[in-house]
C-alpha cells in the first residue's frame, strides 16, 4: 500500500498491486515527455514499478496487461529510447532491464504474442546504444538473449522481415556483431542466442542464416578460432621458455578454445544439415586446414608458411568485422607451430560429437594411400578435402616458371644448332598448359600426395625423437579412437580401430547376413521354443570362404557416377539384400553421409535386439578371450584374418613402441600409449609375445628395461628410502590413467613433457657433477641439491611404474590394484620419524662425542649417532664389528623404518638416555672429512621422505612450474668437530656402513618389482 503525506491526512491510499497504481504510474510516464536531470530518478523508478506490476498482473489479473496494451505503454518505452541521451546511462539500463524482465517472466503465450506483435521490440533491437558502457552493453545483450529464448515457429514471424527480394532478421544480425567481443559473458550470450535461432525449424530462417551476407558469420567464427589458436601458440612458447606467469593465462586460453569447439559442435547438432555443411566448409577453409593441418607438414618439411593475418576493423560496439574489400583467402590466416596444431586438433576430436568435421579431419590426417577408398570418400565429401598450402602453390608456380624458362632457352639453342630438332629438350619433363597461360610441370602436389604427406608427418611425430610432438600426437590418437561419432569403417581403414570393436562389427555384419533375424530378435521356431542358432551354424557363417564384411567393402576404391548402377548390379551377395537400394547407391559412390555407414545401418537395425546383442557379446568374448568352444575357435578364416593386425595398424603400433624408447617421455603419455596399444594390438592367449611382432616386442622390452635400470641406479642415491613410498603413491594414479585415460585440458597436462624434460636434464647435470660443484649447479637452477635429485627420482619412478603396468596390461589384460610390495603409508612414516626434543636410548647404537655450534659463537658438546636402524651396535670401539649385523626383522617392518643420524645431549632421566637436538636422514648425508681440518666432518642434510611425498602431492594438485613445486625441499649442512681425526673418520665410516646396509635392505624389498622377470 502506497501512502504519501497528503493521502495520509486527506485522501485514500492506493494498493501496491492494483490497477489504480498502474494507472498512476502510466500518468507519470505520460506527463513526462522529456527526461531531464531533475526527473531522471523518478522515471527510472516508474519504469521499474511498471515492469513489476505487469509481471504480477500476468499471473494474477489479466486486466493489467490489457491496460498495458490499451495505453501502448511499450510505445512510450520506444519513444523514450528514440532520444539519443536516453540510450546511455541509467535510463537505458532501466528500460532494457524492464523489457528483459517482462519478456522473461510473462507466462501467458497470448501476452507474449501481444508484446511481440508490434514492431516496438524489433525497433528497439536496432537502436544504437552506448556500447562503450559495459553495463549498457551487458543489459542489451541480455535483452537480445531473453528474446531469443521465446523464439519458436510461431513467434519468429514477429522478428523476421520478409520483403520479397530482401529479408532482414535484426535480432540475429545485431547480435552476431559482438561474437568477437573482449568480454566472455557477451560472447557466451551471443552464442546462446544464435543456437536459439538455429533451433527454429522454419525454412525461411534456415535459408537466411546460410545465405549471404548472414553466412559470413561462420567465416568470422573460423577466423576468430584461428586467432585464438595463434594466441595459444604464443602462450605455449612463453611457457616453454620458463615463464612463471604463463600457467594461468594458458589455462584461460585453453578454456576459450574449448568453448569455441563446443559451440561449433552445438551448431552442428542444433542446426539443419545445410547449416552444418556451411559451417563445416567455413571452418575447413579458414581454421582446420590452415591452422590444424598445414602446420603438421612442417614436421617432415621445413616449409613453414609465412603468412599475413587478415586485417580487421573495429566496430563501434567493440566487436570486429572483416575489413571492407578483403576477400576470404587461405593465405590470410597466420599459421601456428605443429605442437599447438596437435593440441587443438586433440580438443576437436575430444569435444566434437557430430561426425561431419571429425570424420573429415581424421581422414585427412591418417588416410594416407587409402584416400581413394569408399570409407574415406564418404567422410570427406567434395568440400572437406585436403588443400595445398598457399606457400606450396607459390613455390610450385615459381619452380614451374623457372623450368619453363630453362626449356625455352634449351629449345632456342637446339633450334639454332639443328634444323631437325623438335625444339623440346629430351630431358625435360612433359608439360601441360595451365589456365594462367603458362606451362607447368606434372610434379605439382596432388590431393593424393597430400594424404600421404599428412600420414607421414603424423607418424613422424611418434618416431622423430621429439617428446613434445610425440605427447601431443598421442593425445590426438586417444581422442580420435575414443570419439564414438567417428566412422568405425574409417578408423579401420586408417589402422586405428580398436581390435575389440573391429571383431564386434564384423561379427554383427556377418551374423546379420547369415541368420534369420527380425527387429525384435531371433524368430521363434514352430515348436514355440527359442530358435537360437547353433555354434556349427555360426561357424559355417563366419568361416565361409569369400564372406562379405565391411573390412573388404570399404577398402574398395570409389567408383564414378556412371559405374554406380553397374557396381550395384554386380553385387550378388545375398547377405546385403536387407540394405536399402539408396544406401547401396550411396555406398558405391562413396557419398553416404557419416551417419549412414554400413556398420551404422546394421547396428541401428539389429542392436535393439537383446538376444542378438548377447550372442555377439558371447562370440566376441570367445574370440578375444579364447573362452569359446574349441570347434568354433578352430576355424581358420576368423583366426588368421580377424585376429591379426592390418598393415596400417602395425605401422601405428610400431610408431608408438618407438616413442616409448624416449627417456624424457612424461608418465601420463606412457599411460595413454599403453591404453592405445591395448586397444590396437590383437588378442592372444600367449600374452604379449603373441600380440606384438618381433621388432615391437624388442622395443617394448628395451623401454621397460631402461626404466627399470633407471630406478635401480637410484638405489645408490640419496633418495633410496623414498622409492617404496613413491611407488605406492604412483601406482593407483598410473593404473587409473592406463585403464581410463583422461585428456585434461590444463596447462599442467599440456606442458607435462616440459616437466619430464627438465627432470631428465636435472638428473643428467646432477650425475655429471660431484661435491661442491653439484650444489652450485643446483642453486643456479633455483633448487637445492636434494630437490634436484628428488625431481629426477620422481620422474624415474613414475616412468618405471607406468612401464611395468603397461607390461602387465598387455601381457595379462589387466593391472593389479596393488603393486605387491610392503605397504608404506604417510601415517607409517609419521609414526616412525624421530623428532627433535624427543628422548632416545643412546645405548642401542654407537654414540661419538663431538662439538657443534647451533648459532655463531655458541658451541655445544653433543653425541653423534645413527638411530632407527633394524639392528643394535655396541658402544665399544673394540667390540664394533666391521659391518653392521644382519637385521632380525621382516622386510615389511623394515620398509616402515626411518633411519636417521642424530645429535643428542645427555638426558637426566636415565643412564643412556639422550635428548635429540637435531635430526637428519641417514641416506644422503654424504659424510666427508674436511681437507684442511681433519677433525671436522661435513654432512649433507636433506629433507625427510614425508616432505618429499608432500611435495609430490602438492605438485599434482596445483598448476605450478616445476621449480616452484619443488622449492620447499631445502637442504641443510652440518659441520661437526671431533676429538681428533680418528674419531672423525670413525664417524664417517659408521655412517657409510649403516647407509650401505640400509641400501642393501631396500634392494631386497624392491627386488620383486625390479627383477628382470617382471619385464
Amino acid at each position: 500500500m502506497r501512502r504519501s503525506f497528503w493521502t495520509t491526512w486527506f485522501g485514500k491510499t492506493r494498493e501496491r498491486f492494483s490497477l489504480e497504481e498502474l494507472e498512476y504510474l502510466y500518468s507519470v510516464l505520460e506527463k513526462t515527455p522529456e527526461i531531464t536531470a531533475t526527473n531522471r530518478d523518478q522515471m527510472v523508478e516508474t519504469l521499474r514499478s511498471i515492469a513489476e506490476l505487469i509481471i504480477w498482473g500476468d499471473q494474477h489479473e489479466p486486466k493489467f496487461f490489457e491496460f498495458f496494451l490499451e495505453k501502448n505503454v511499450l510505445g512510450h518505452f520506444h519513444k523514450i529510447l528514440t532520444v539519443g541521451d536516453n540510450r546511455r546511462g541509467d535510463v537505458a539500463k532501466q528500460v532494457l532491464q524492464t523489457l528483459s524482465i517482462m519478456i522473461q517472466n510473462l507466462r501467458s503465450e497470448t501476452s507474449v504474442f501481444y508484446l511481440f506483435s508490434k514492431d516496438h521490440i524489433n525497433d528497439i533491437v536496432q537502436l544504437r546504444f552506448d556500447f562503450e558502457d559495459e553495463e549498457v552493453l551487458g543489459l542489451y545483450i541480455s535483452f537480445l538473449k531473453t528474446i531469443s529464448l521465446k523464439l519458436n515457429p510461431k513467434t519468429v514471424q514477429f522478428f523476421f522481415q520478409d520483403n520479397g527480394a530482401v529479408c532482414a532478421f535484426p535480432l540475429y544480425t545485431e547480435a552476431i556483431r559482438f561474437i568477437n567481443h573482449k568480454e566472455g559473458m557477451v560472447r557466451a550470450a551471443v552464442r546462446t542466442l544464435t543456437l536459439n535461432v538455429y533451433r527454429v525449424t522454419e525454412s525461411v530462417v534456415q535459408d537466411f542464416v546460410v545465405a549471404k551476407p548472414a553466412s559470413n558469420y561462420f567465416t568470422e567464427l573460423a577466423l576468430y578460432a584461428a586467432e585464438q589458436c595463434q594466441i595459444m601458440d604464443r602462450m605455449l612458447s612463453n611457457a616453454e621458455s620458463g615463464s612463471s606467469q604463463s600457467a594461468g593465462p594458458l589455462d584461460s586460453q585453453l578454456a576459450e578454445i574449448e568453448d569455441m569447439i563446443s559451440y561449433f559442435n552445438d551448431i552442428f547438432l542444433t542446426g539443419s544439415d545445410l547449416l552444418g555443411k556451411e559451417l563445416a566448409k567455413s571452418l575447413w577453409e579458414c581454421f582446420v586446414s590452415p591452422i590444424l593441418l598445414w602446420p603438421l607438414l612442417d614436421v617432415s618439411q621445413n616449409l613453414s608458411p609465412k603468412l599475413v593475418p587478415m586485417k580487421s576493423t573495429k566496430l563501434a560496439n567493440g566487436g570486429e568485422a572483416p575489413a571492407p574489400g578483403v576477400s576470404l583467402n587461405l593465405h590470410n590466416t597466420q599459421s601456428v607451430r605443429p605442437v599447438c596444431a596437435l593440441y587443438v586438433l586433440e580438443r576437436l576430436f575430444h569435444l566434437m560429437e557430430h561426425p561431419l568435421l571429425a570424420n573429415a579431419a581424421a581422414s585427412c590426417l591418417l588416410a594416407g594411400d587409402q584416400s581413394g577408398t569408399v570409407a574415406c570418400g564418404r567422410c570427406t565429401g567434395d568440400d572437406l578435402r585436403p588443400k595445398v598450402p598457399e606457400s606450396w602453390k607459390l613455390n610450385e608456380v615459381k619452380e614451374s616458371e623457372d623450368s619453363n624458362e630453362k626449356d625455352r632457352v634449351n629449345s632456342q639453342f637446339d633450334a639454332s644448332t639443328s634444323s631437325e630438332c623438335s625444339g623440346v629438350s629430351p630431358f625435360a619433363a612433359p608439360a601441360v598448359e595451365s589456365g594462367k597461360g603458362h606451362k607447368t610441370r606434372r610434379n605439382s602436389t596432388t590431393e593424393s600426395d597430400l594424404y600421404v604427406k599428412y600420414r607421414e608427418a603424423f607418424s613422424l611425430c611418434f618416431t622423430g625423437g621429439n617428446c613434445q610432438l610425440g605427447a601431443a600426437a598421442v593425445r590426438v590418437l586417444v581422442a580420435l579412437i575414443d570419439n564414438p561419432s567417428v566412422d568405425p569403417d574409417l578408423l579401420d581403414i586408417v589402422g586405428v580401430l580398436p581390435h575389440r570393436r573391429r571383431i564386434r562389427r564384423d561379427l554383427l555384419l556377418r551374423l546379420a547376413g547369415s541368420l534369420d533375424l527380425d527387429e525384435e530378435g531371433f524368430q521363434s521356431g514352430k515348436s514355440g521354443g527359442s530358435s537360437r542358432p547353433s555354434v556349427s551354424h555360426i561357424r559355417g557363417s563366419l568361416g565361409s570362404i569369400g564372406s562379405f564384411g565391411s573390412d573388404e567393402f570399404f577398402r574398395l576404391p570409389r567408383l564414378p557416377e556412371t559405374q554406380a548402377k553397374e557396381f550395384k548390379d554386380r553385387l550378388s551377395d545375398e547377405r546385403l539384400k536387407h540394405l536399402s537400394i539408396s544406401s547401396m547407391e550411396s555406398l558405391s559412390n562413396g557419398n553416404m553421409s557419416p551417419q549412414g555407414s554400413l556398420s551404422s545401418e546394421l547396428s541401428a537395425k539389429y542392436s535393439a535386439s537383446p538376444r542378438t546383442k548377447n550372442l555377439v557379446d558371447e562370440l566376441m568374448d570367445g574370440v578375444v578371450g579364447q573362452a569359446i568352444e574349441p570347434d568354433l575357435m578352430e576355424m581358420s578364416p576368423l583366426q588368421e584374418k580377424d585376429i591379426s593386425s592390418t598393415p596400417a595398424t602395425t605401422e601405428i603400433i610400431s610408431a608408438l613402441c618407438q616413442l616409448l624408447l624416449l627417456p624424457m617421455l612424461p608418465a601420463p603419455t606412457v599411460w595413454q600409449v599403453a591404453w592405445l596399444l591395448n586397444q590396437l594390438m590383437p588378442s592372444s592367449n600367449k600374452g604379449l609375445e603373441g600380440r606384438a611382432v618381433d621388432n615391437q616386442l624388442e622395443m617394448l622390452k628395451g623401454a621397460n628395461e631402461s626404466s627399470r635400470n633407471g630406478v635401480l641406479d637410484e638405489l645408490r642415491g640419496m633418495w633410496c628410502d623414498a622409492l617404496l613410498p613413491l611407488i605406492h603413491l604412483e601406482w593407483p594414479k598410473a593404473r587409473q590413467g592406463m585403464l581410463q585415460p583422461s585428456l585434461e585440458s590444463t596447462s599442467r597436462a599440456v606442458l607435462a613433457w616440459i616437466h619430464a624434460q627438465q627432470s631428465h636434464e636435472l638428473g643428467m647435470e646432477l650425475a655429471s657433477q660431484e661435491g661442491v660443484v653439484s650444489h652450485q649447479v643446483a642453486r643456479r637452477k633455483g633448487l637445492s641439491l636434494s630437490a634436484q635429485a628428488a625431481v629426477h627420482v620422481h620422474h624415474k619412478v613414475r616412468r618405471m611404474v607406468a612401464m611395468l603396468q603397461m607390461h602387465q596390461l598387455l601381457n595379462e589384460g589387466t593391472v593389479p590394484e596393488i603393486c605387491g610390495l610392503p605397504s608404506v603409508t604417510e601415517a607409517d612414516l609419521a609414526s616412525s620419524e624421530v623428532r627433535e626434543s624427543c628422548e632416545v636410548d643412546l645405548g642401542e647404537s654407537e654414540a661419538i662425542r663431538c662439538t657443534v655450534a647451533f648459532s655463531r659463537g655458541r658451541e655445544r658438546s653433543v653425541f653423534f649417532s645413527v638411530y632407527g636402524v633394524p639392528w643394535t651396535t655396541s658402544t665399544s670401539k673394540s667390540e664394533r664389528p666391521a659391518t653392521p649385523p644382519s637385521p632380525q626383522i621382516s622386510l615389511e617392518d623394515m620398509s616402515k623404518l626411518v633411519p636417521v643420524v642424530i645429535l643428542a645431549a645427555p638426558a637426566a632421566s636415565s643412564l643412556n638416555a639422550g635428548m635429540v637436538l637435531s635430526v637428519a636422514p641417514l641416506l644422503g648425508t654424504d659424510p666427508a672429512v674436511d681437507g684442511t681440518h681433519p677433525r671436522w666432518l661435513h654432512l649433507h642434510v636433506r629433507p625427510s621422505v614425508r616432505r618429499f611425498v608432500k611435495a609430490v602431492q602438492a605438485c599434482d594438485q596445483w598448476n605450478r612450474s616445476l621449480i616452484k613445486s619443488w622449492q620447499p625441499l631445502v637442504d641443510g649442512h652440518w659441520v661437526l668437530s671431533f676429538q681428533d681425526g680418528d674419531h672423525a673418520n670413525n664417524a664417517k665410516l659408521m655412517v657409510q656402513q649403516h647407509a650401505a646396509k640400509i641400501t642393501a635392505l631396500y634392494c631386497d624389498v624392491l627386488t620383486p618389482l625390479l627383477s628382470p622377470e617382471m619385464t
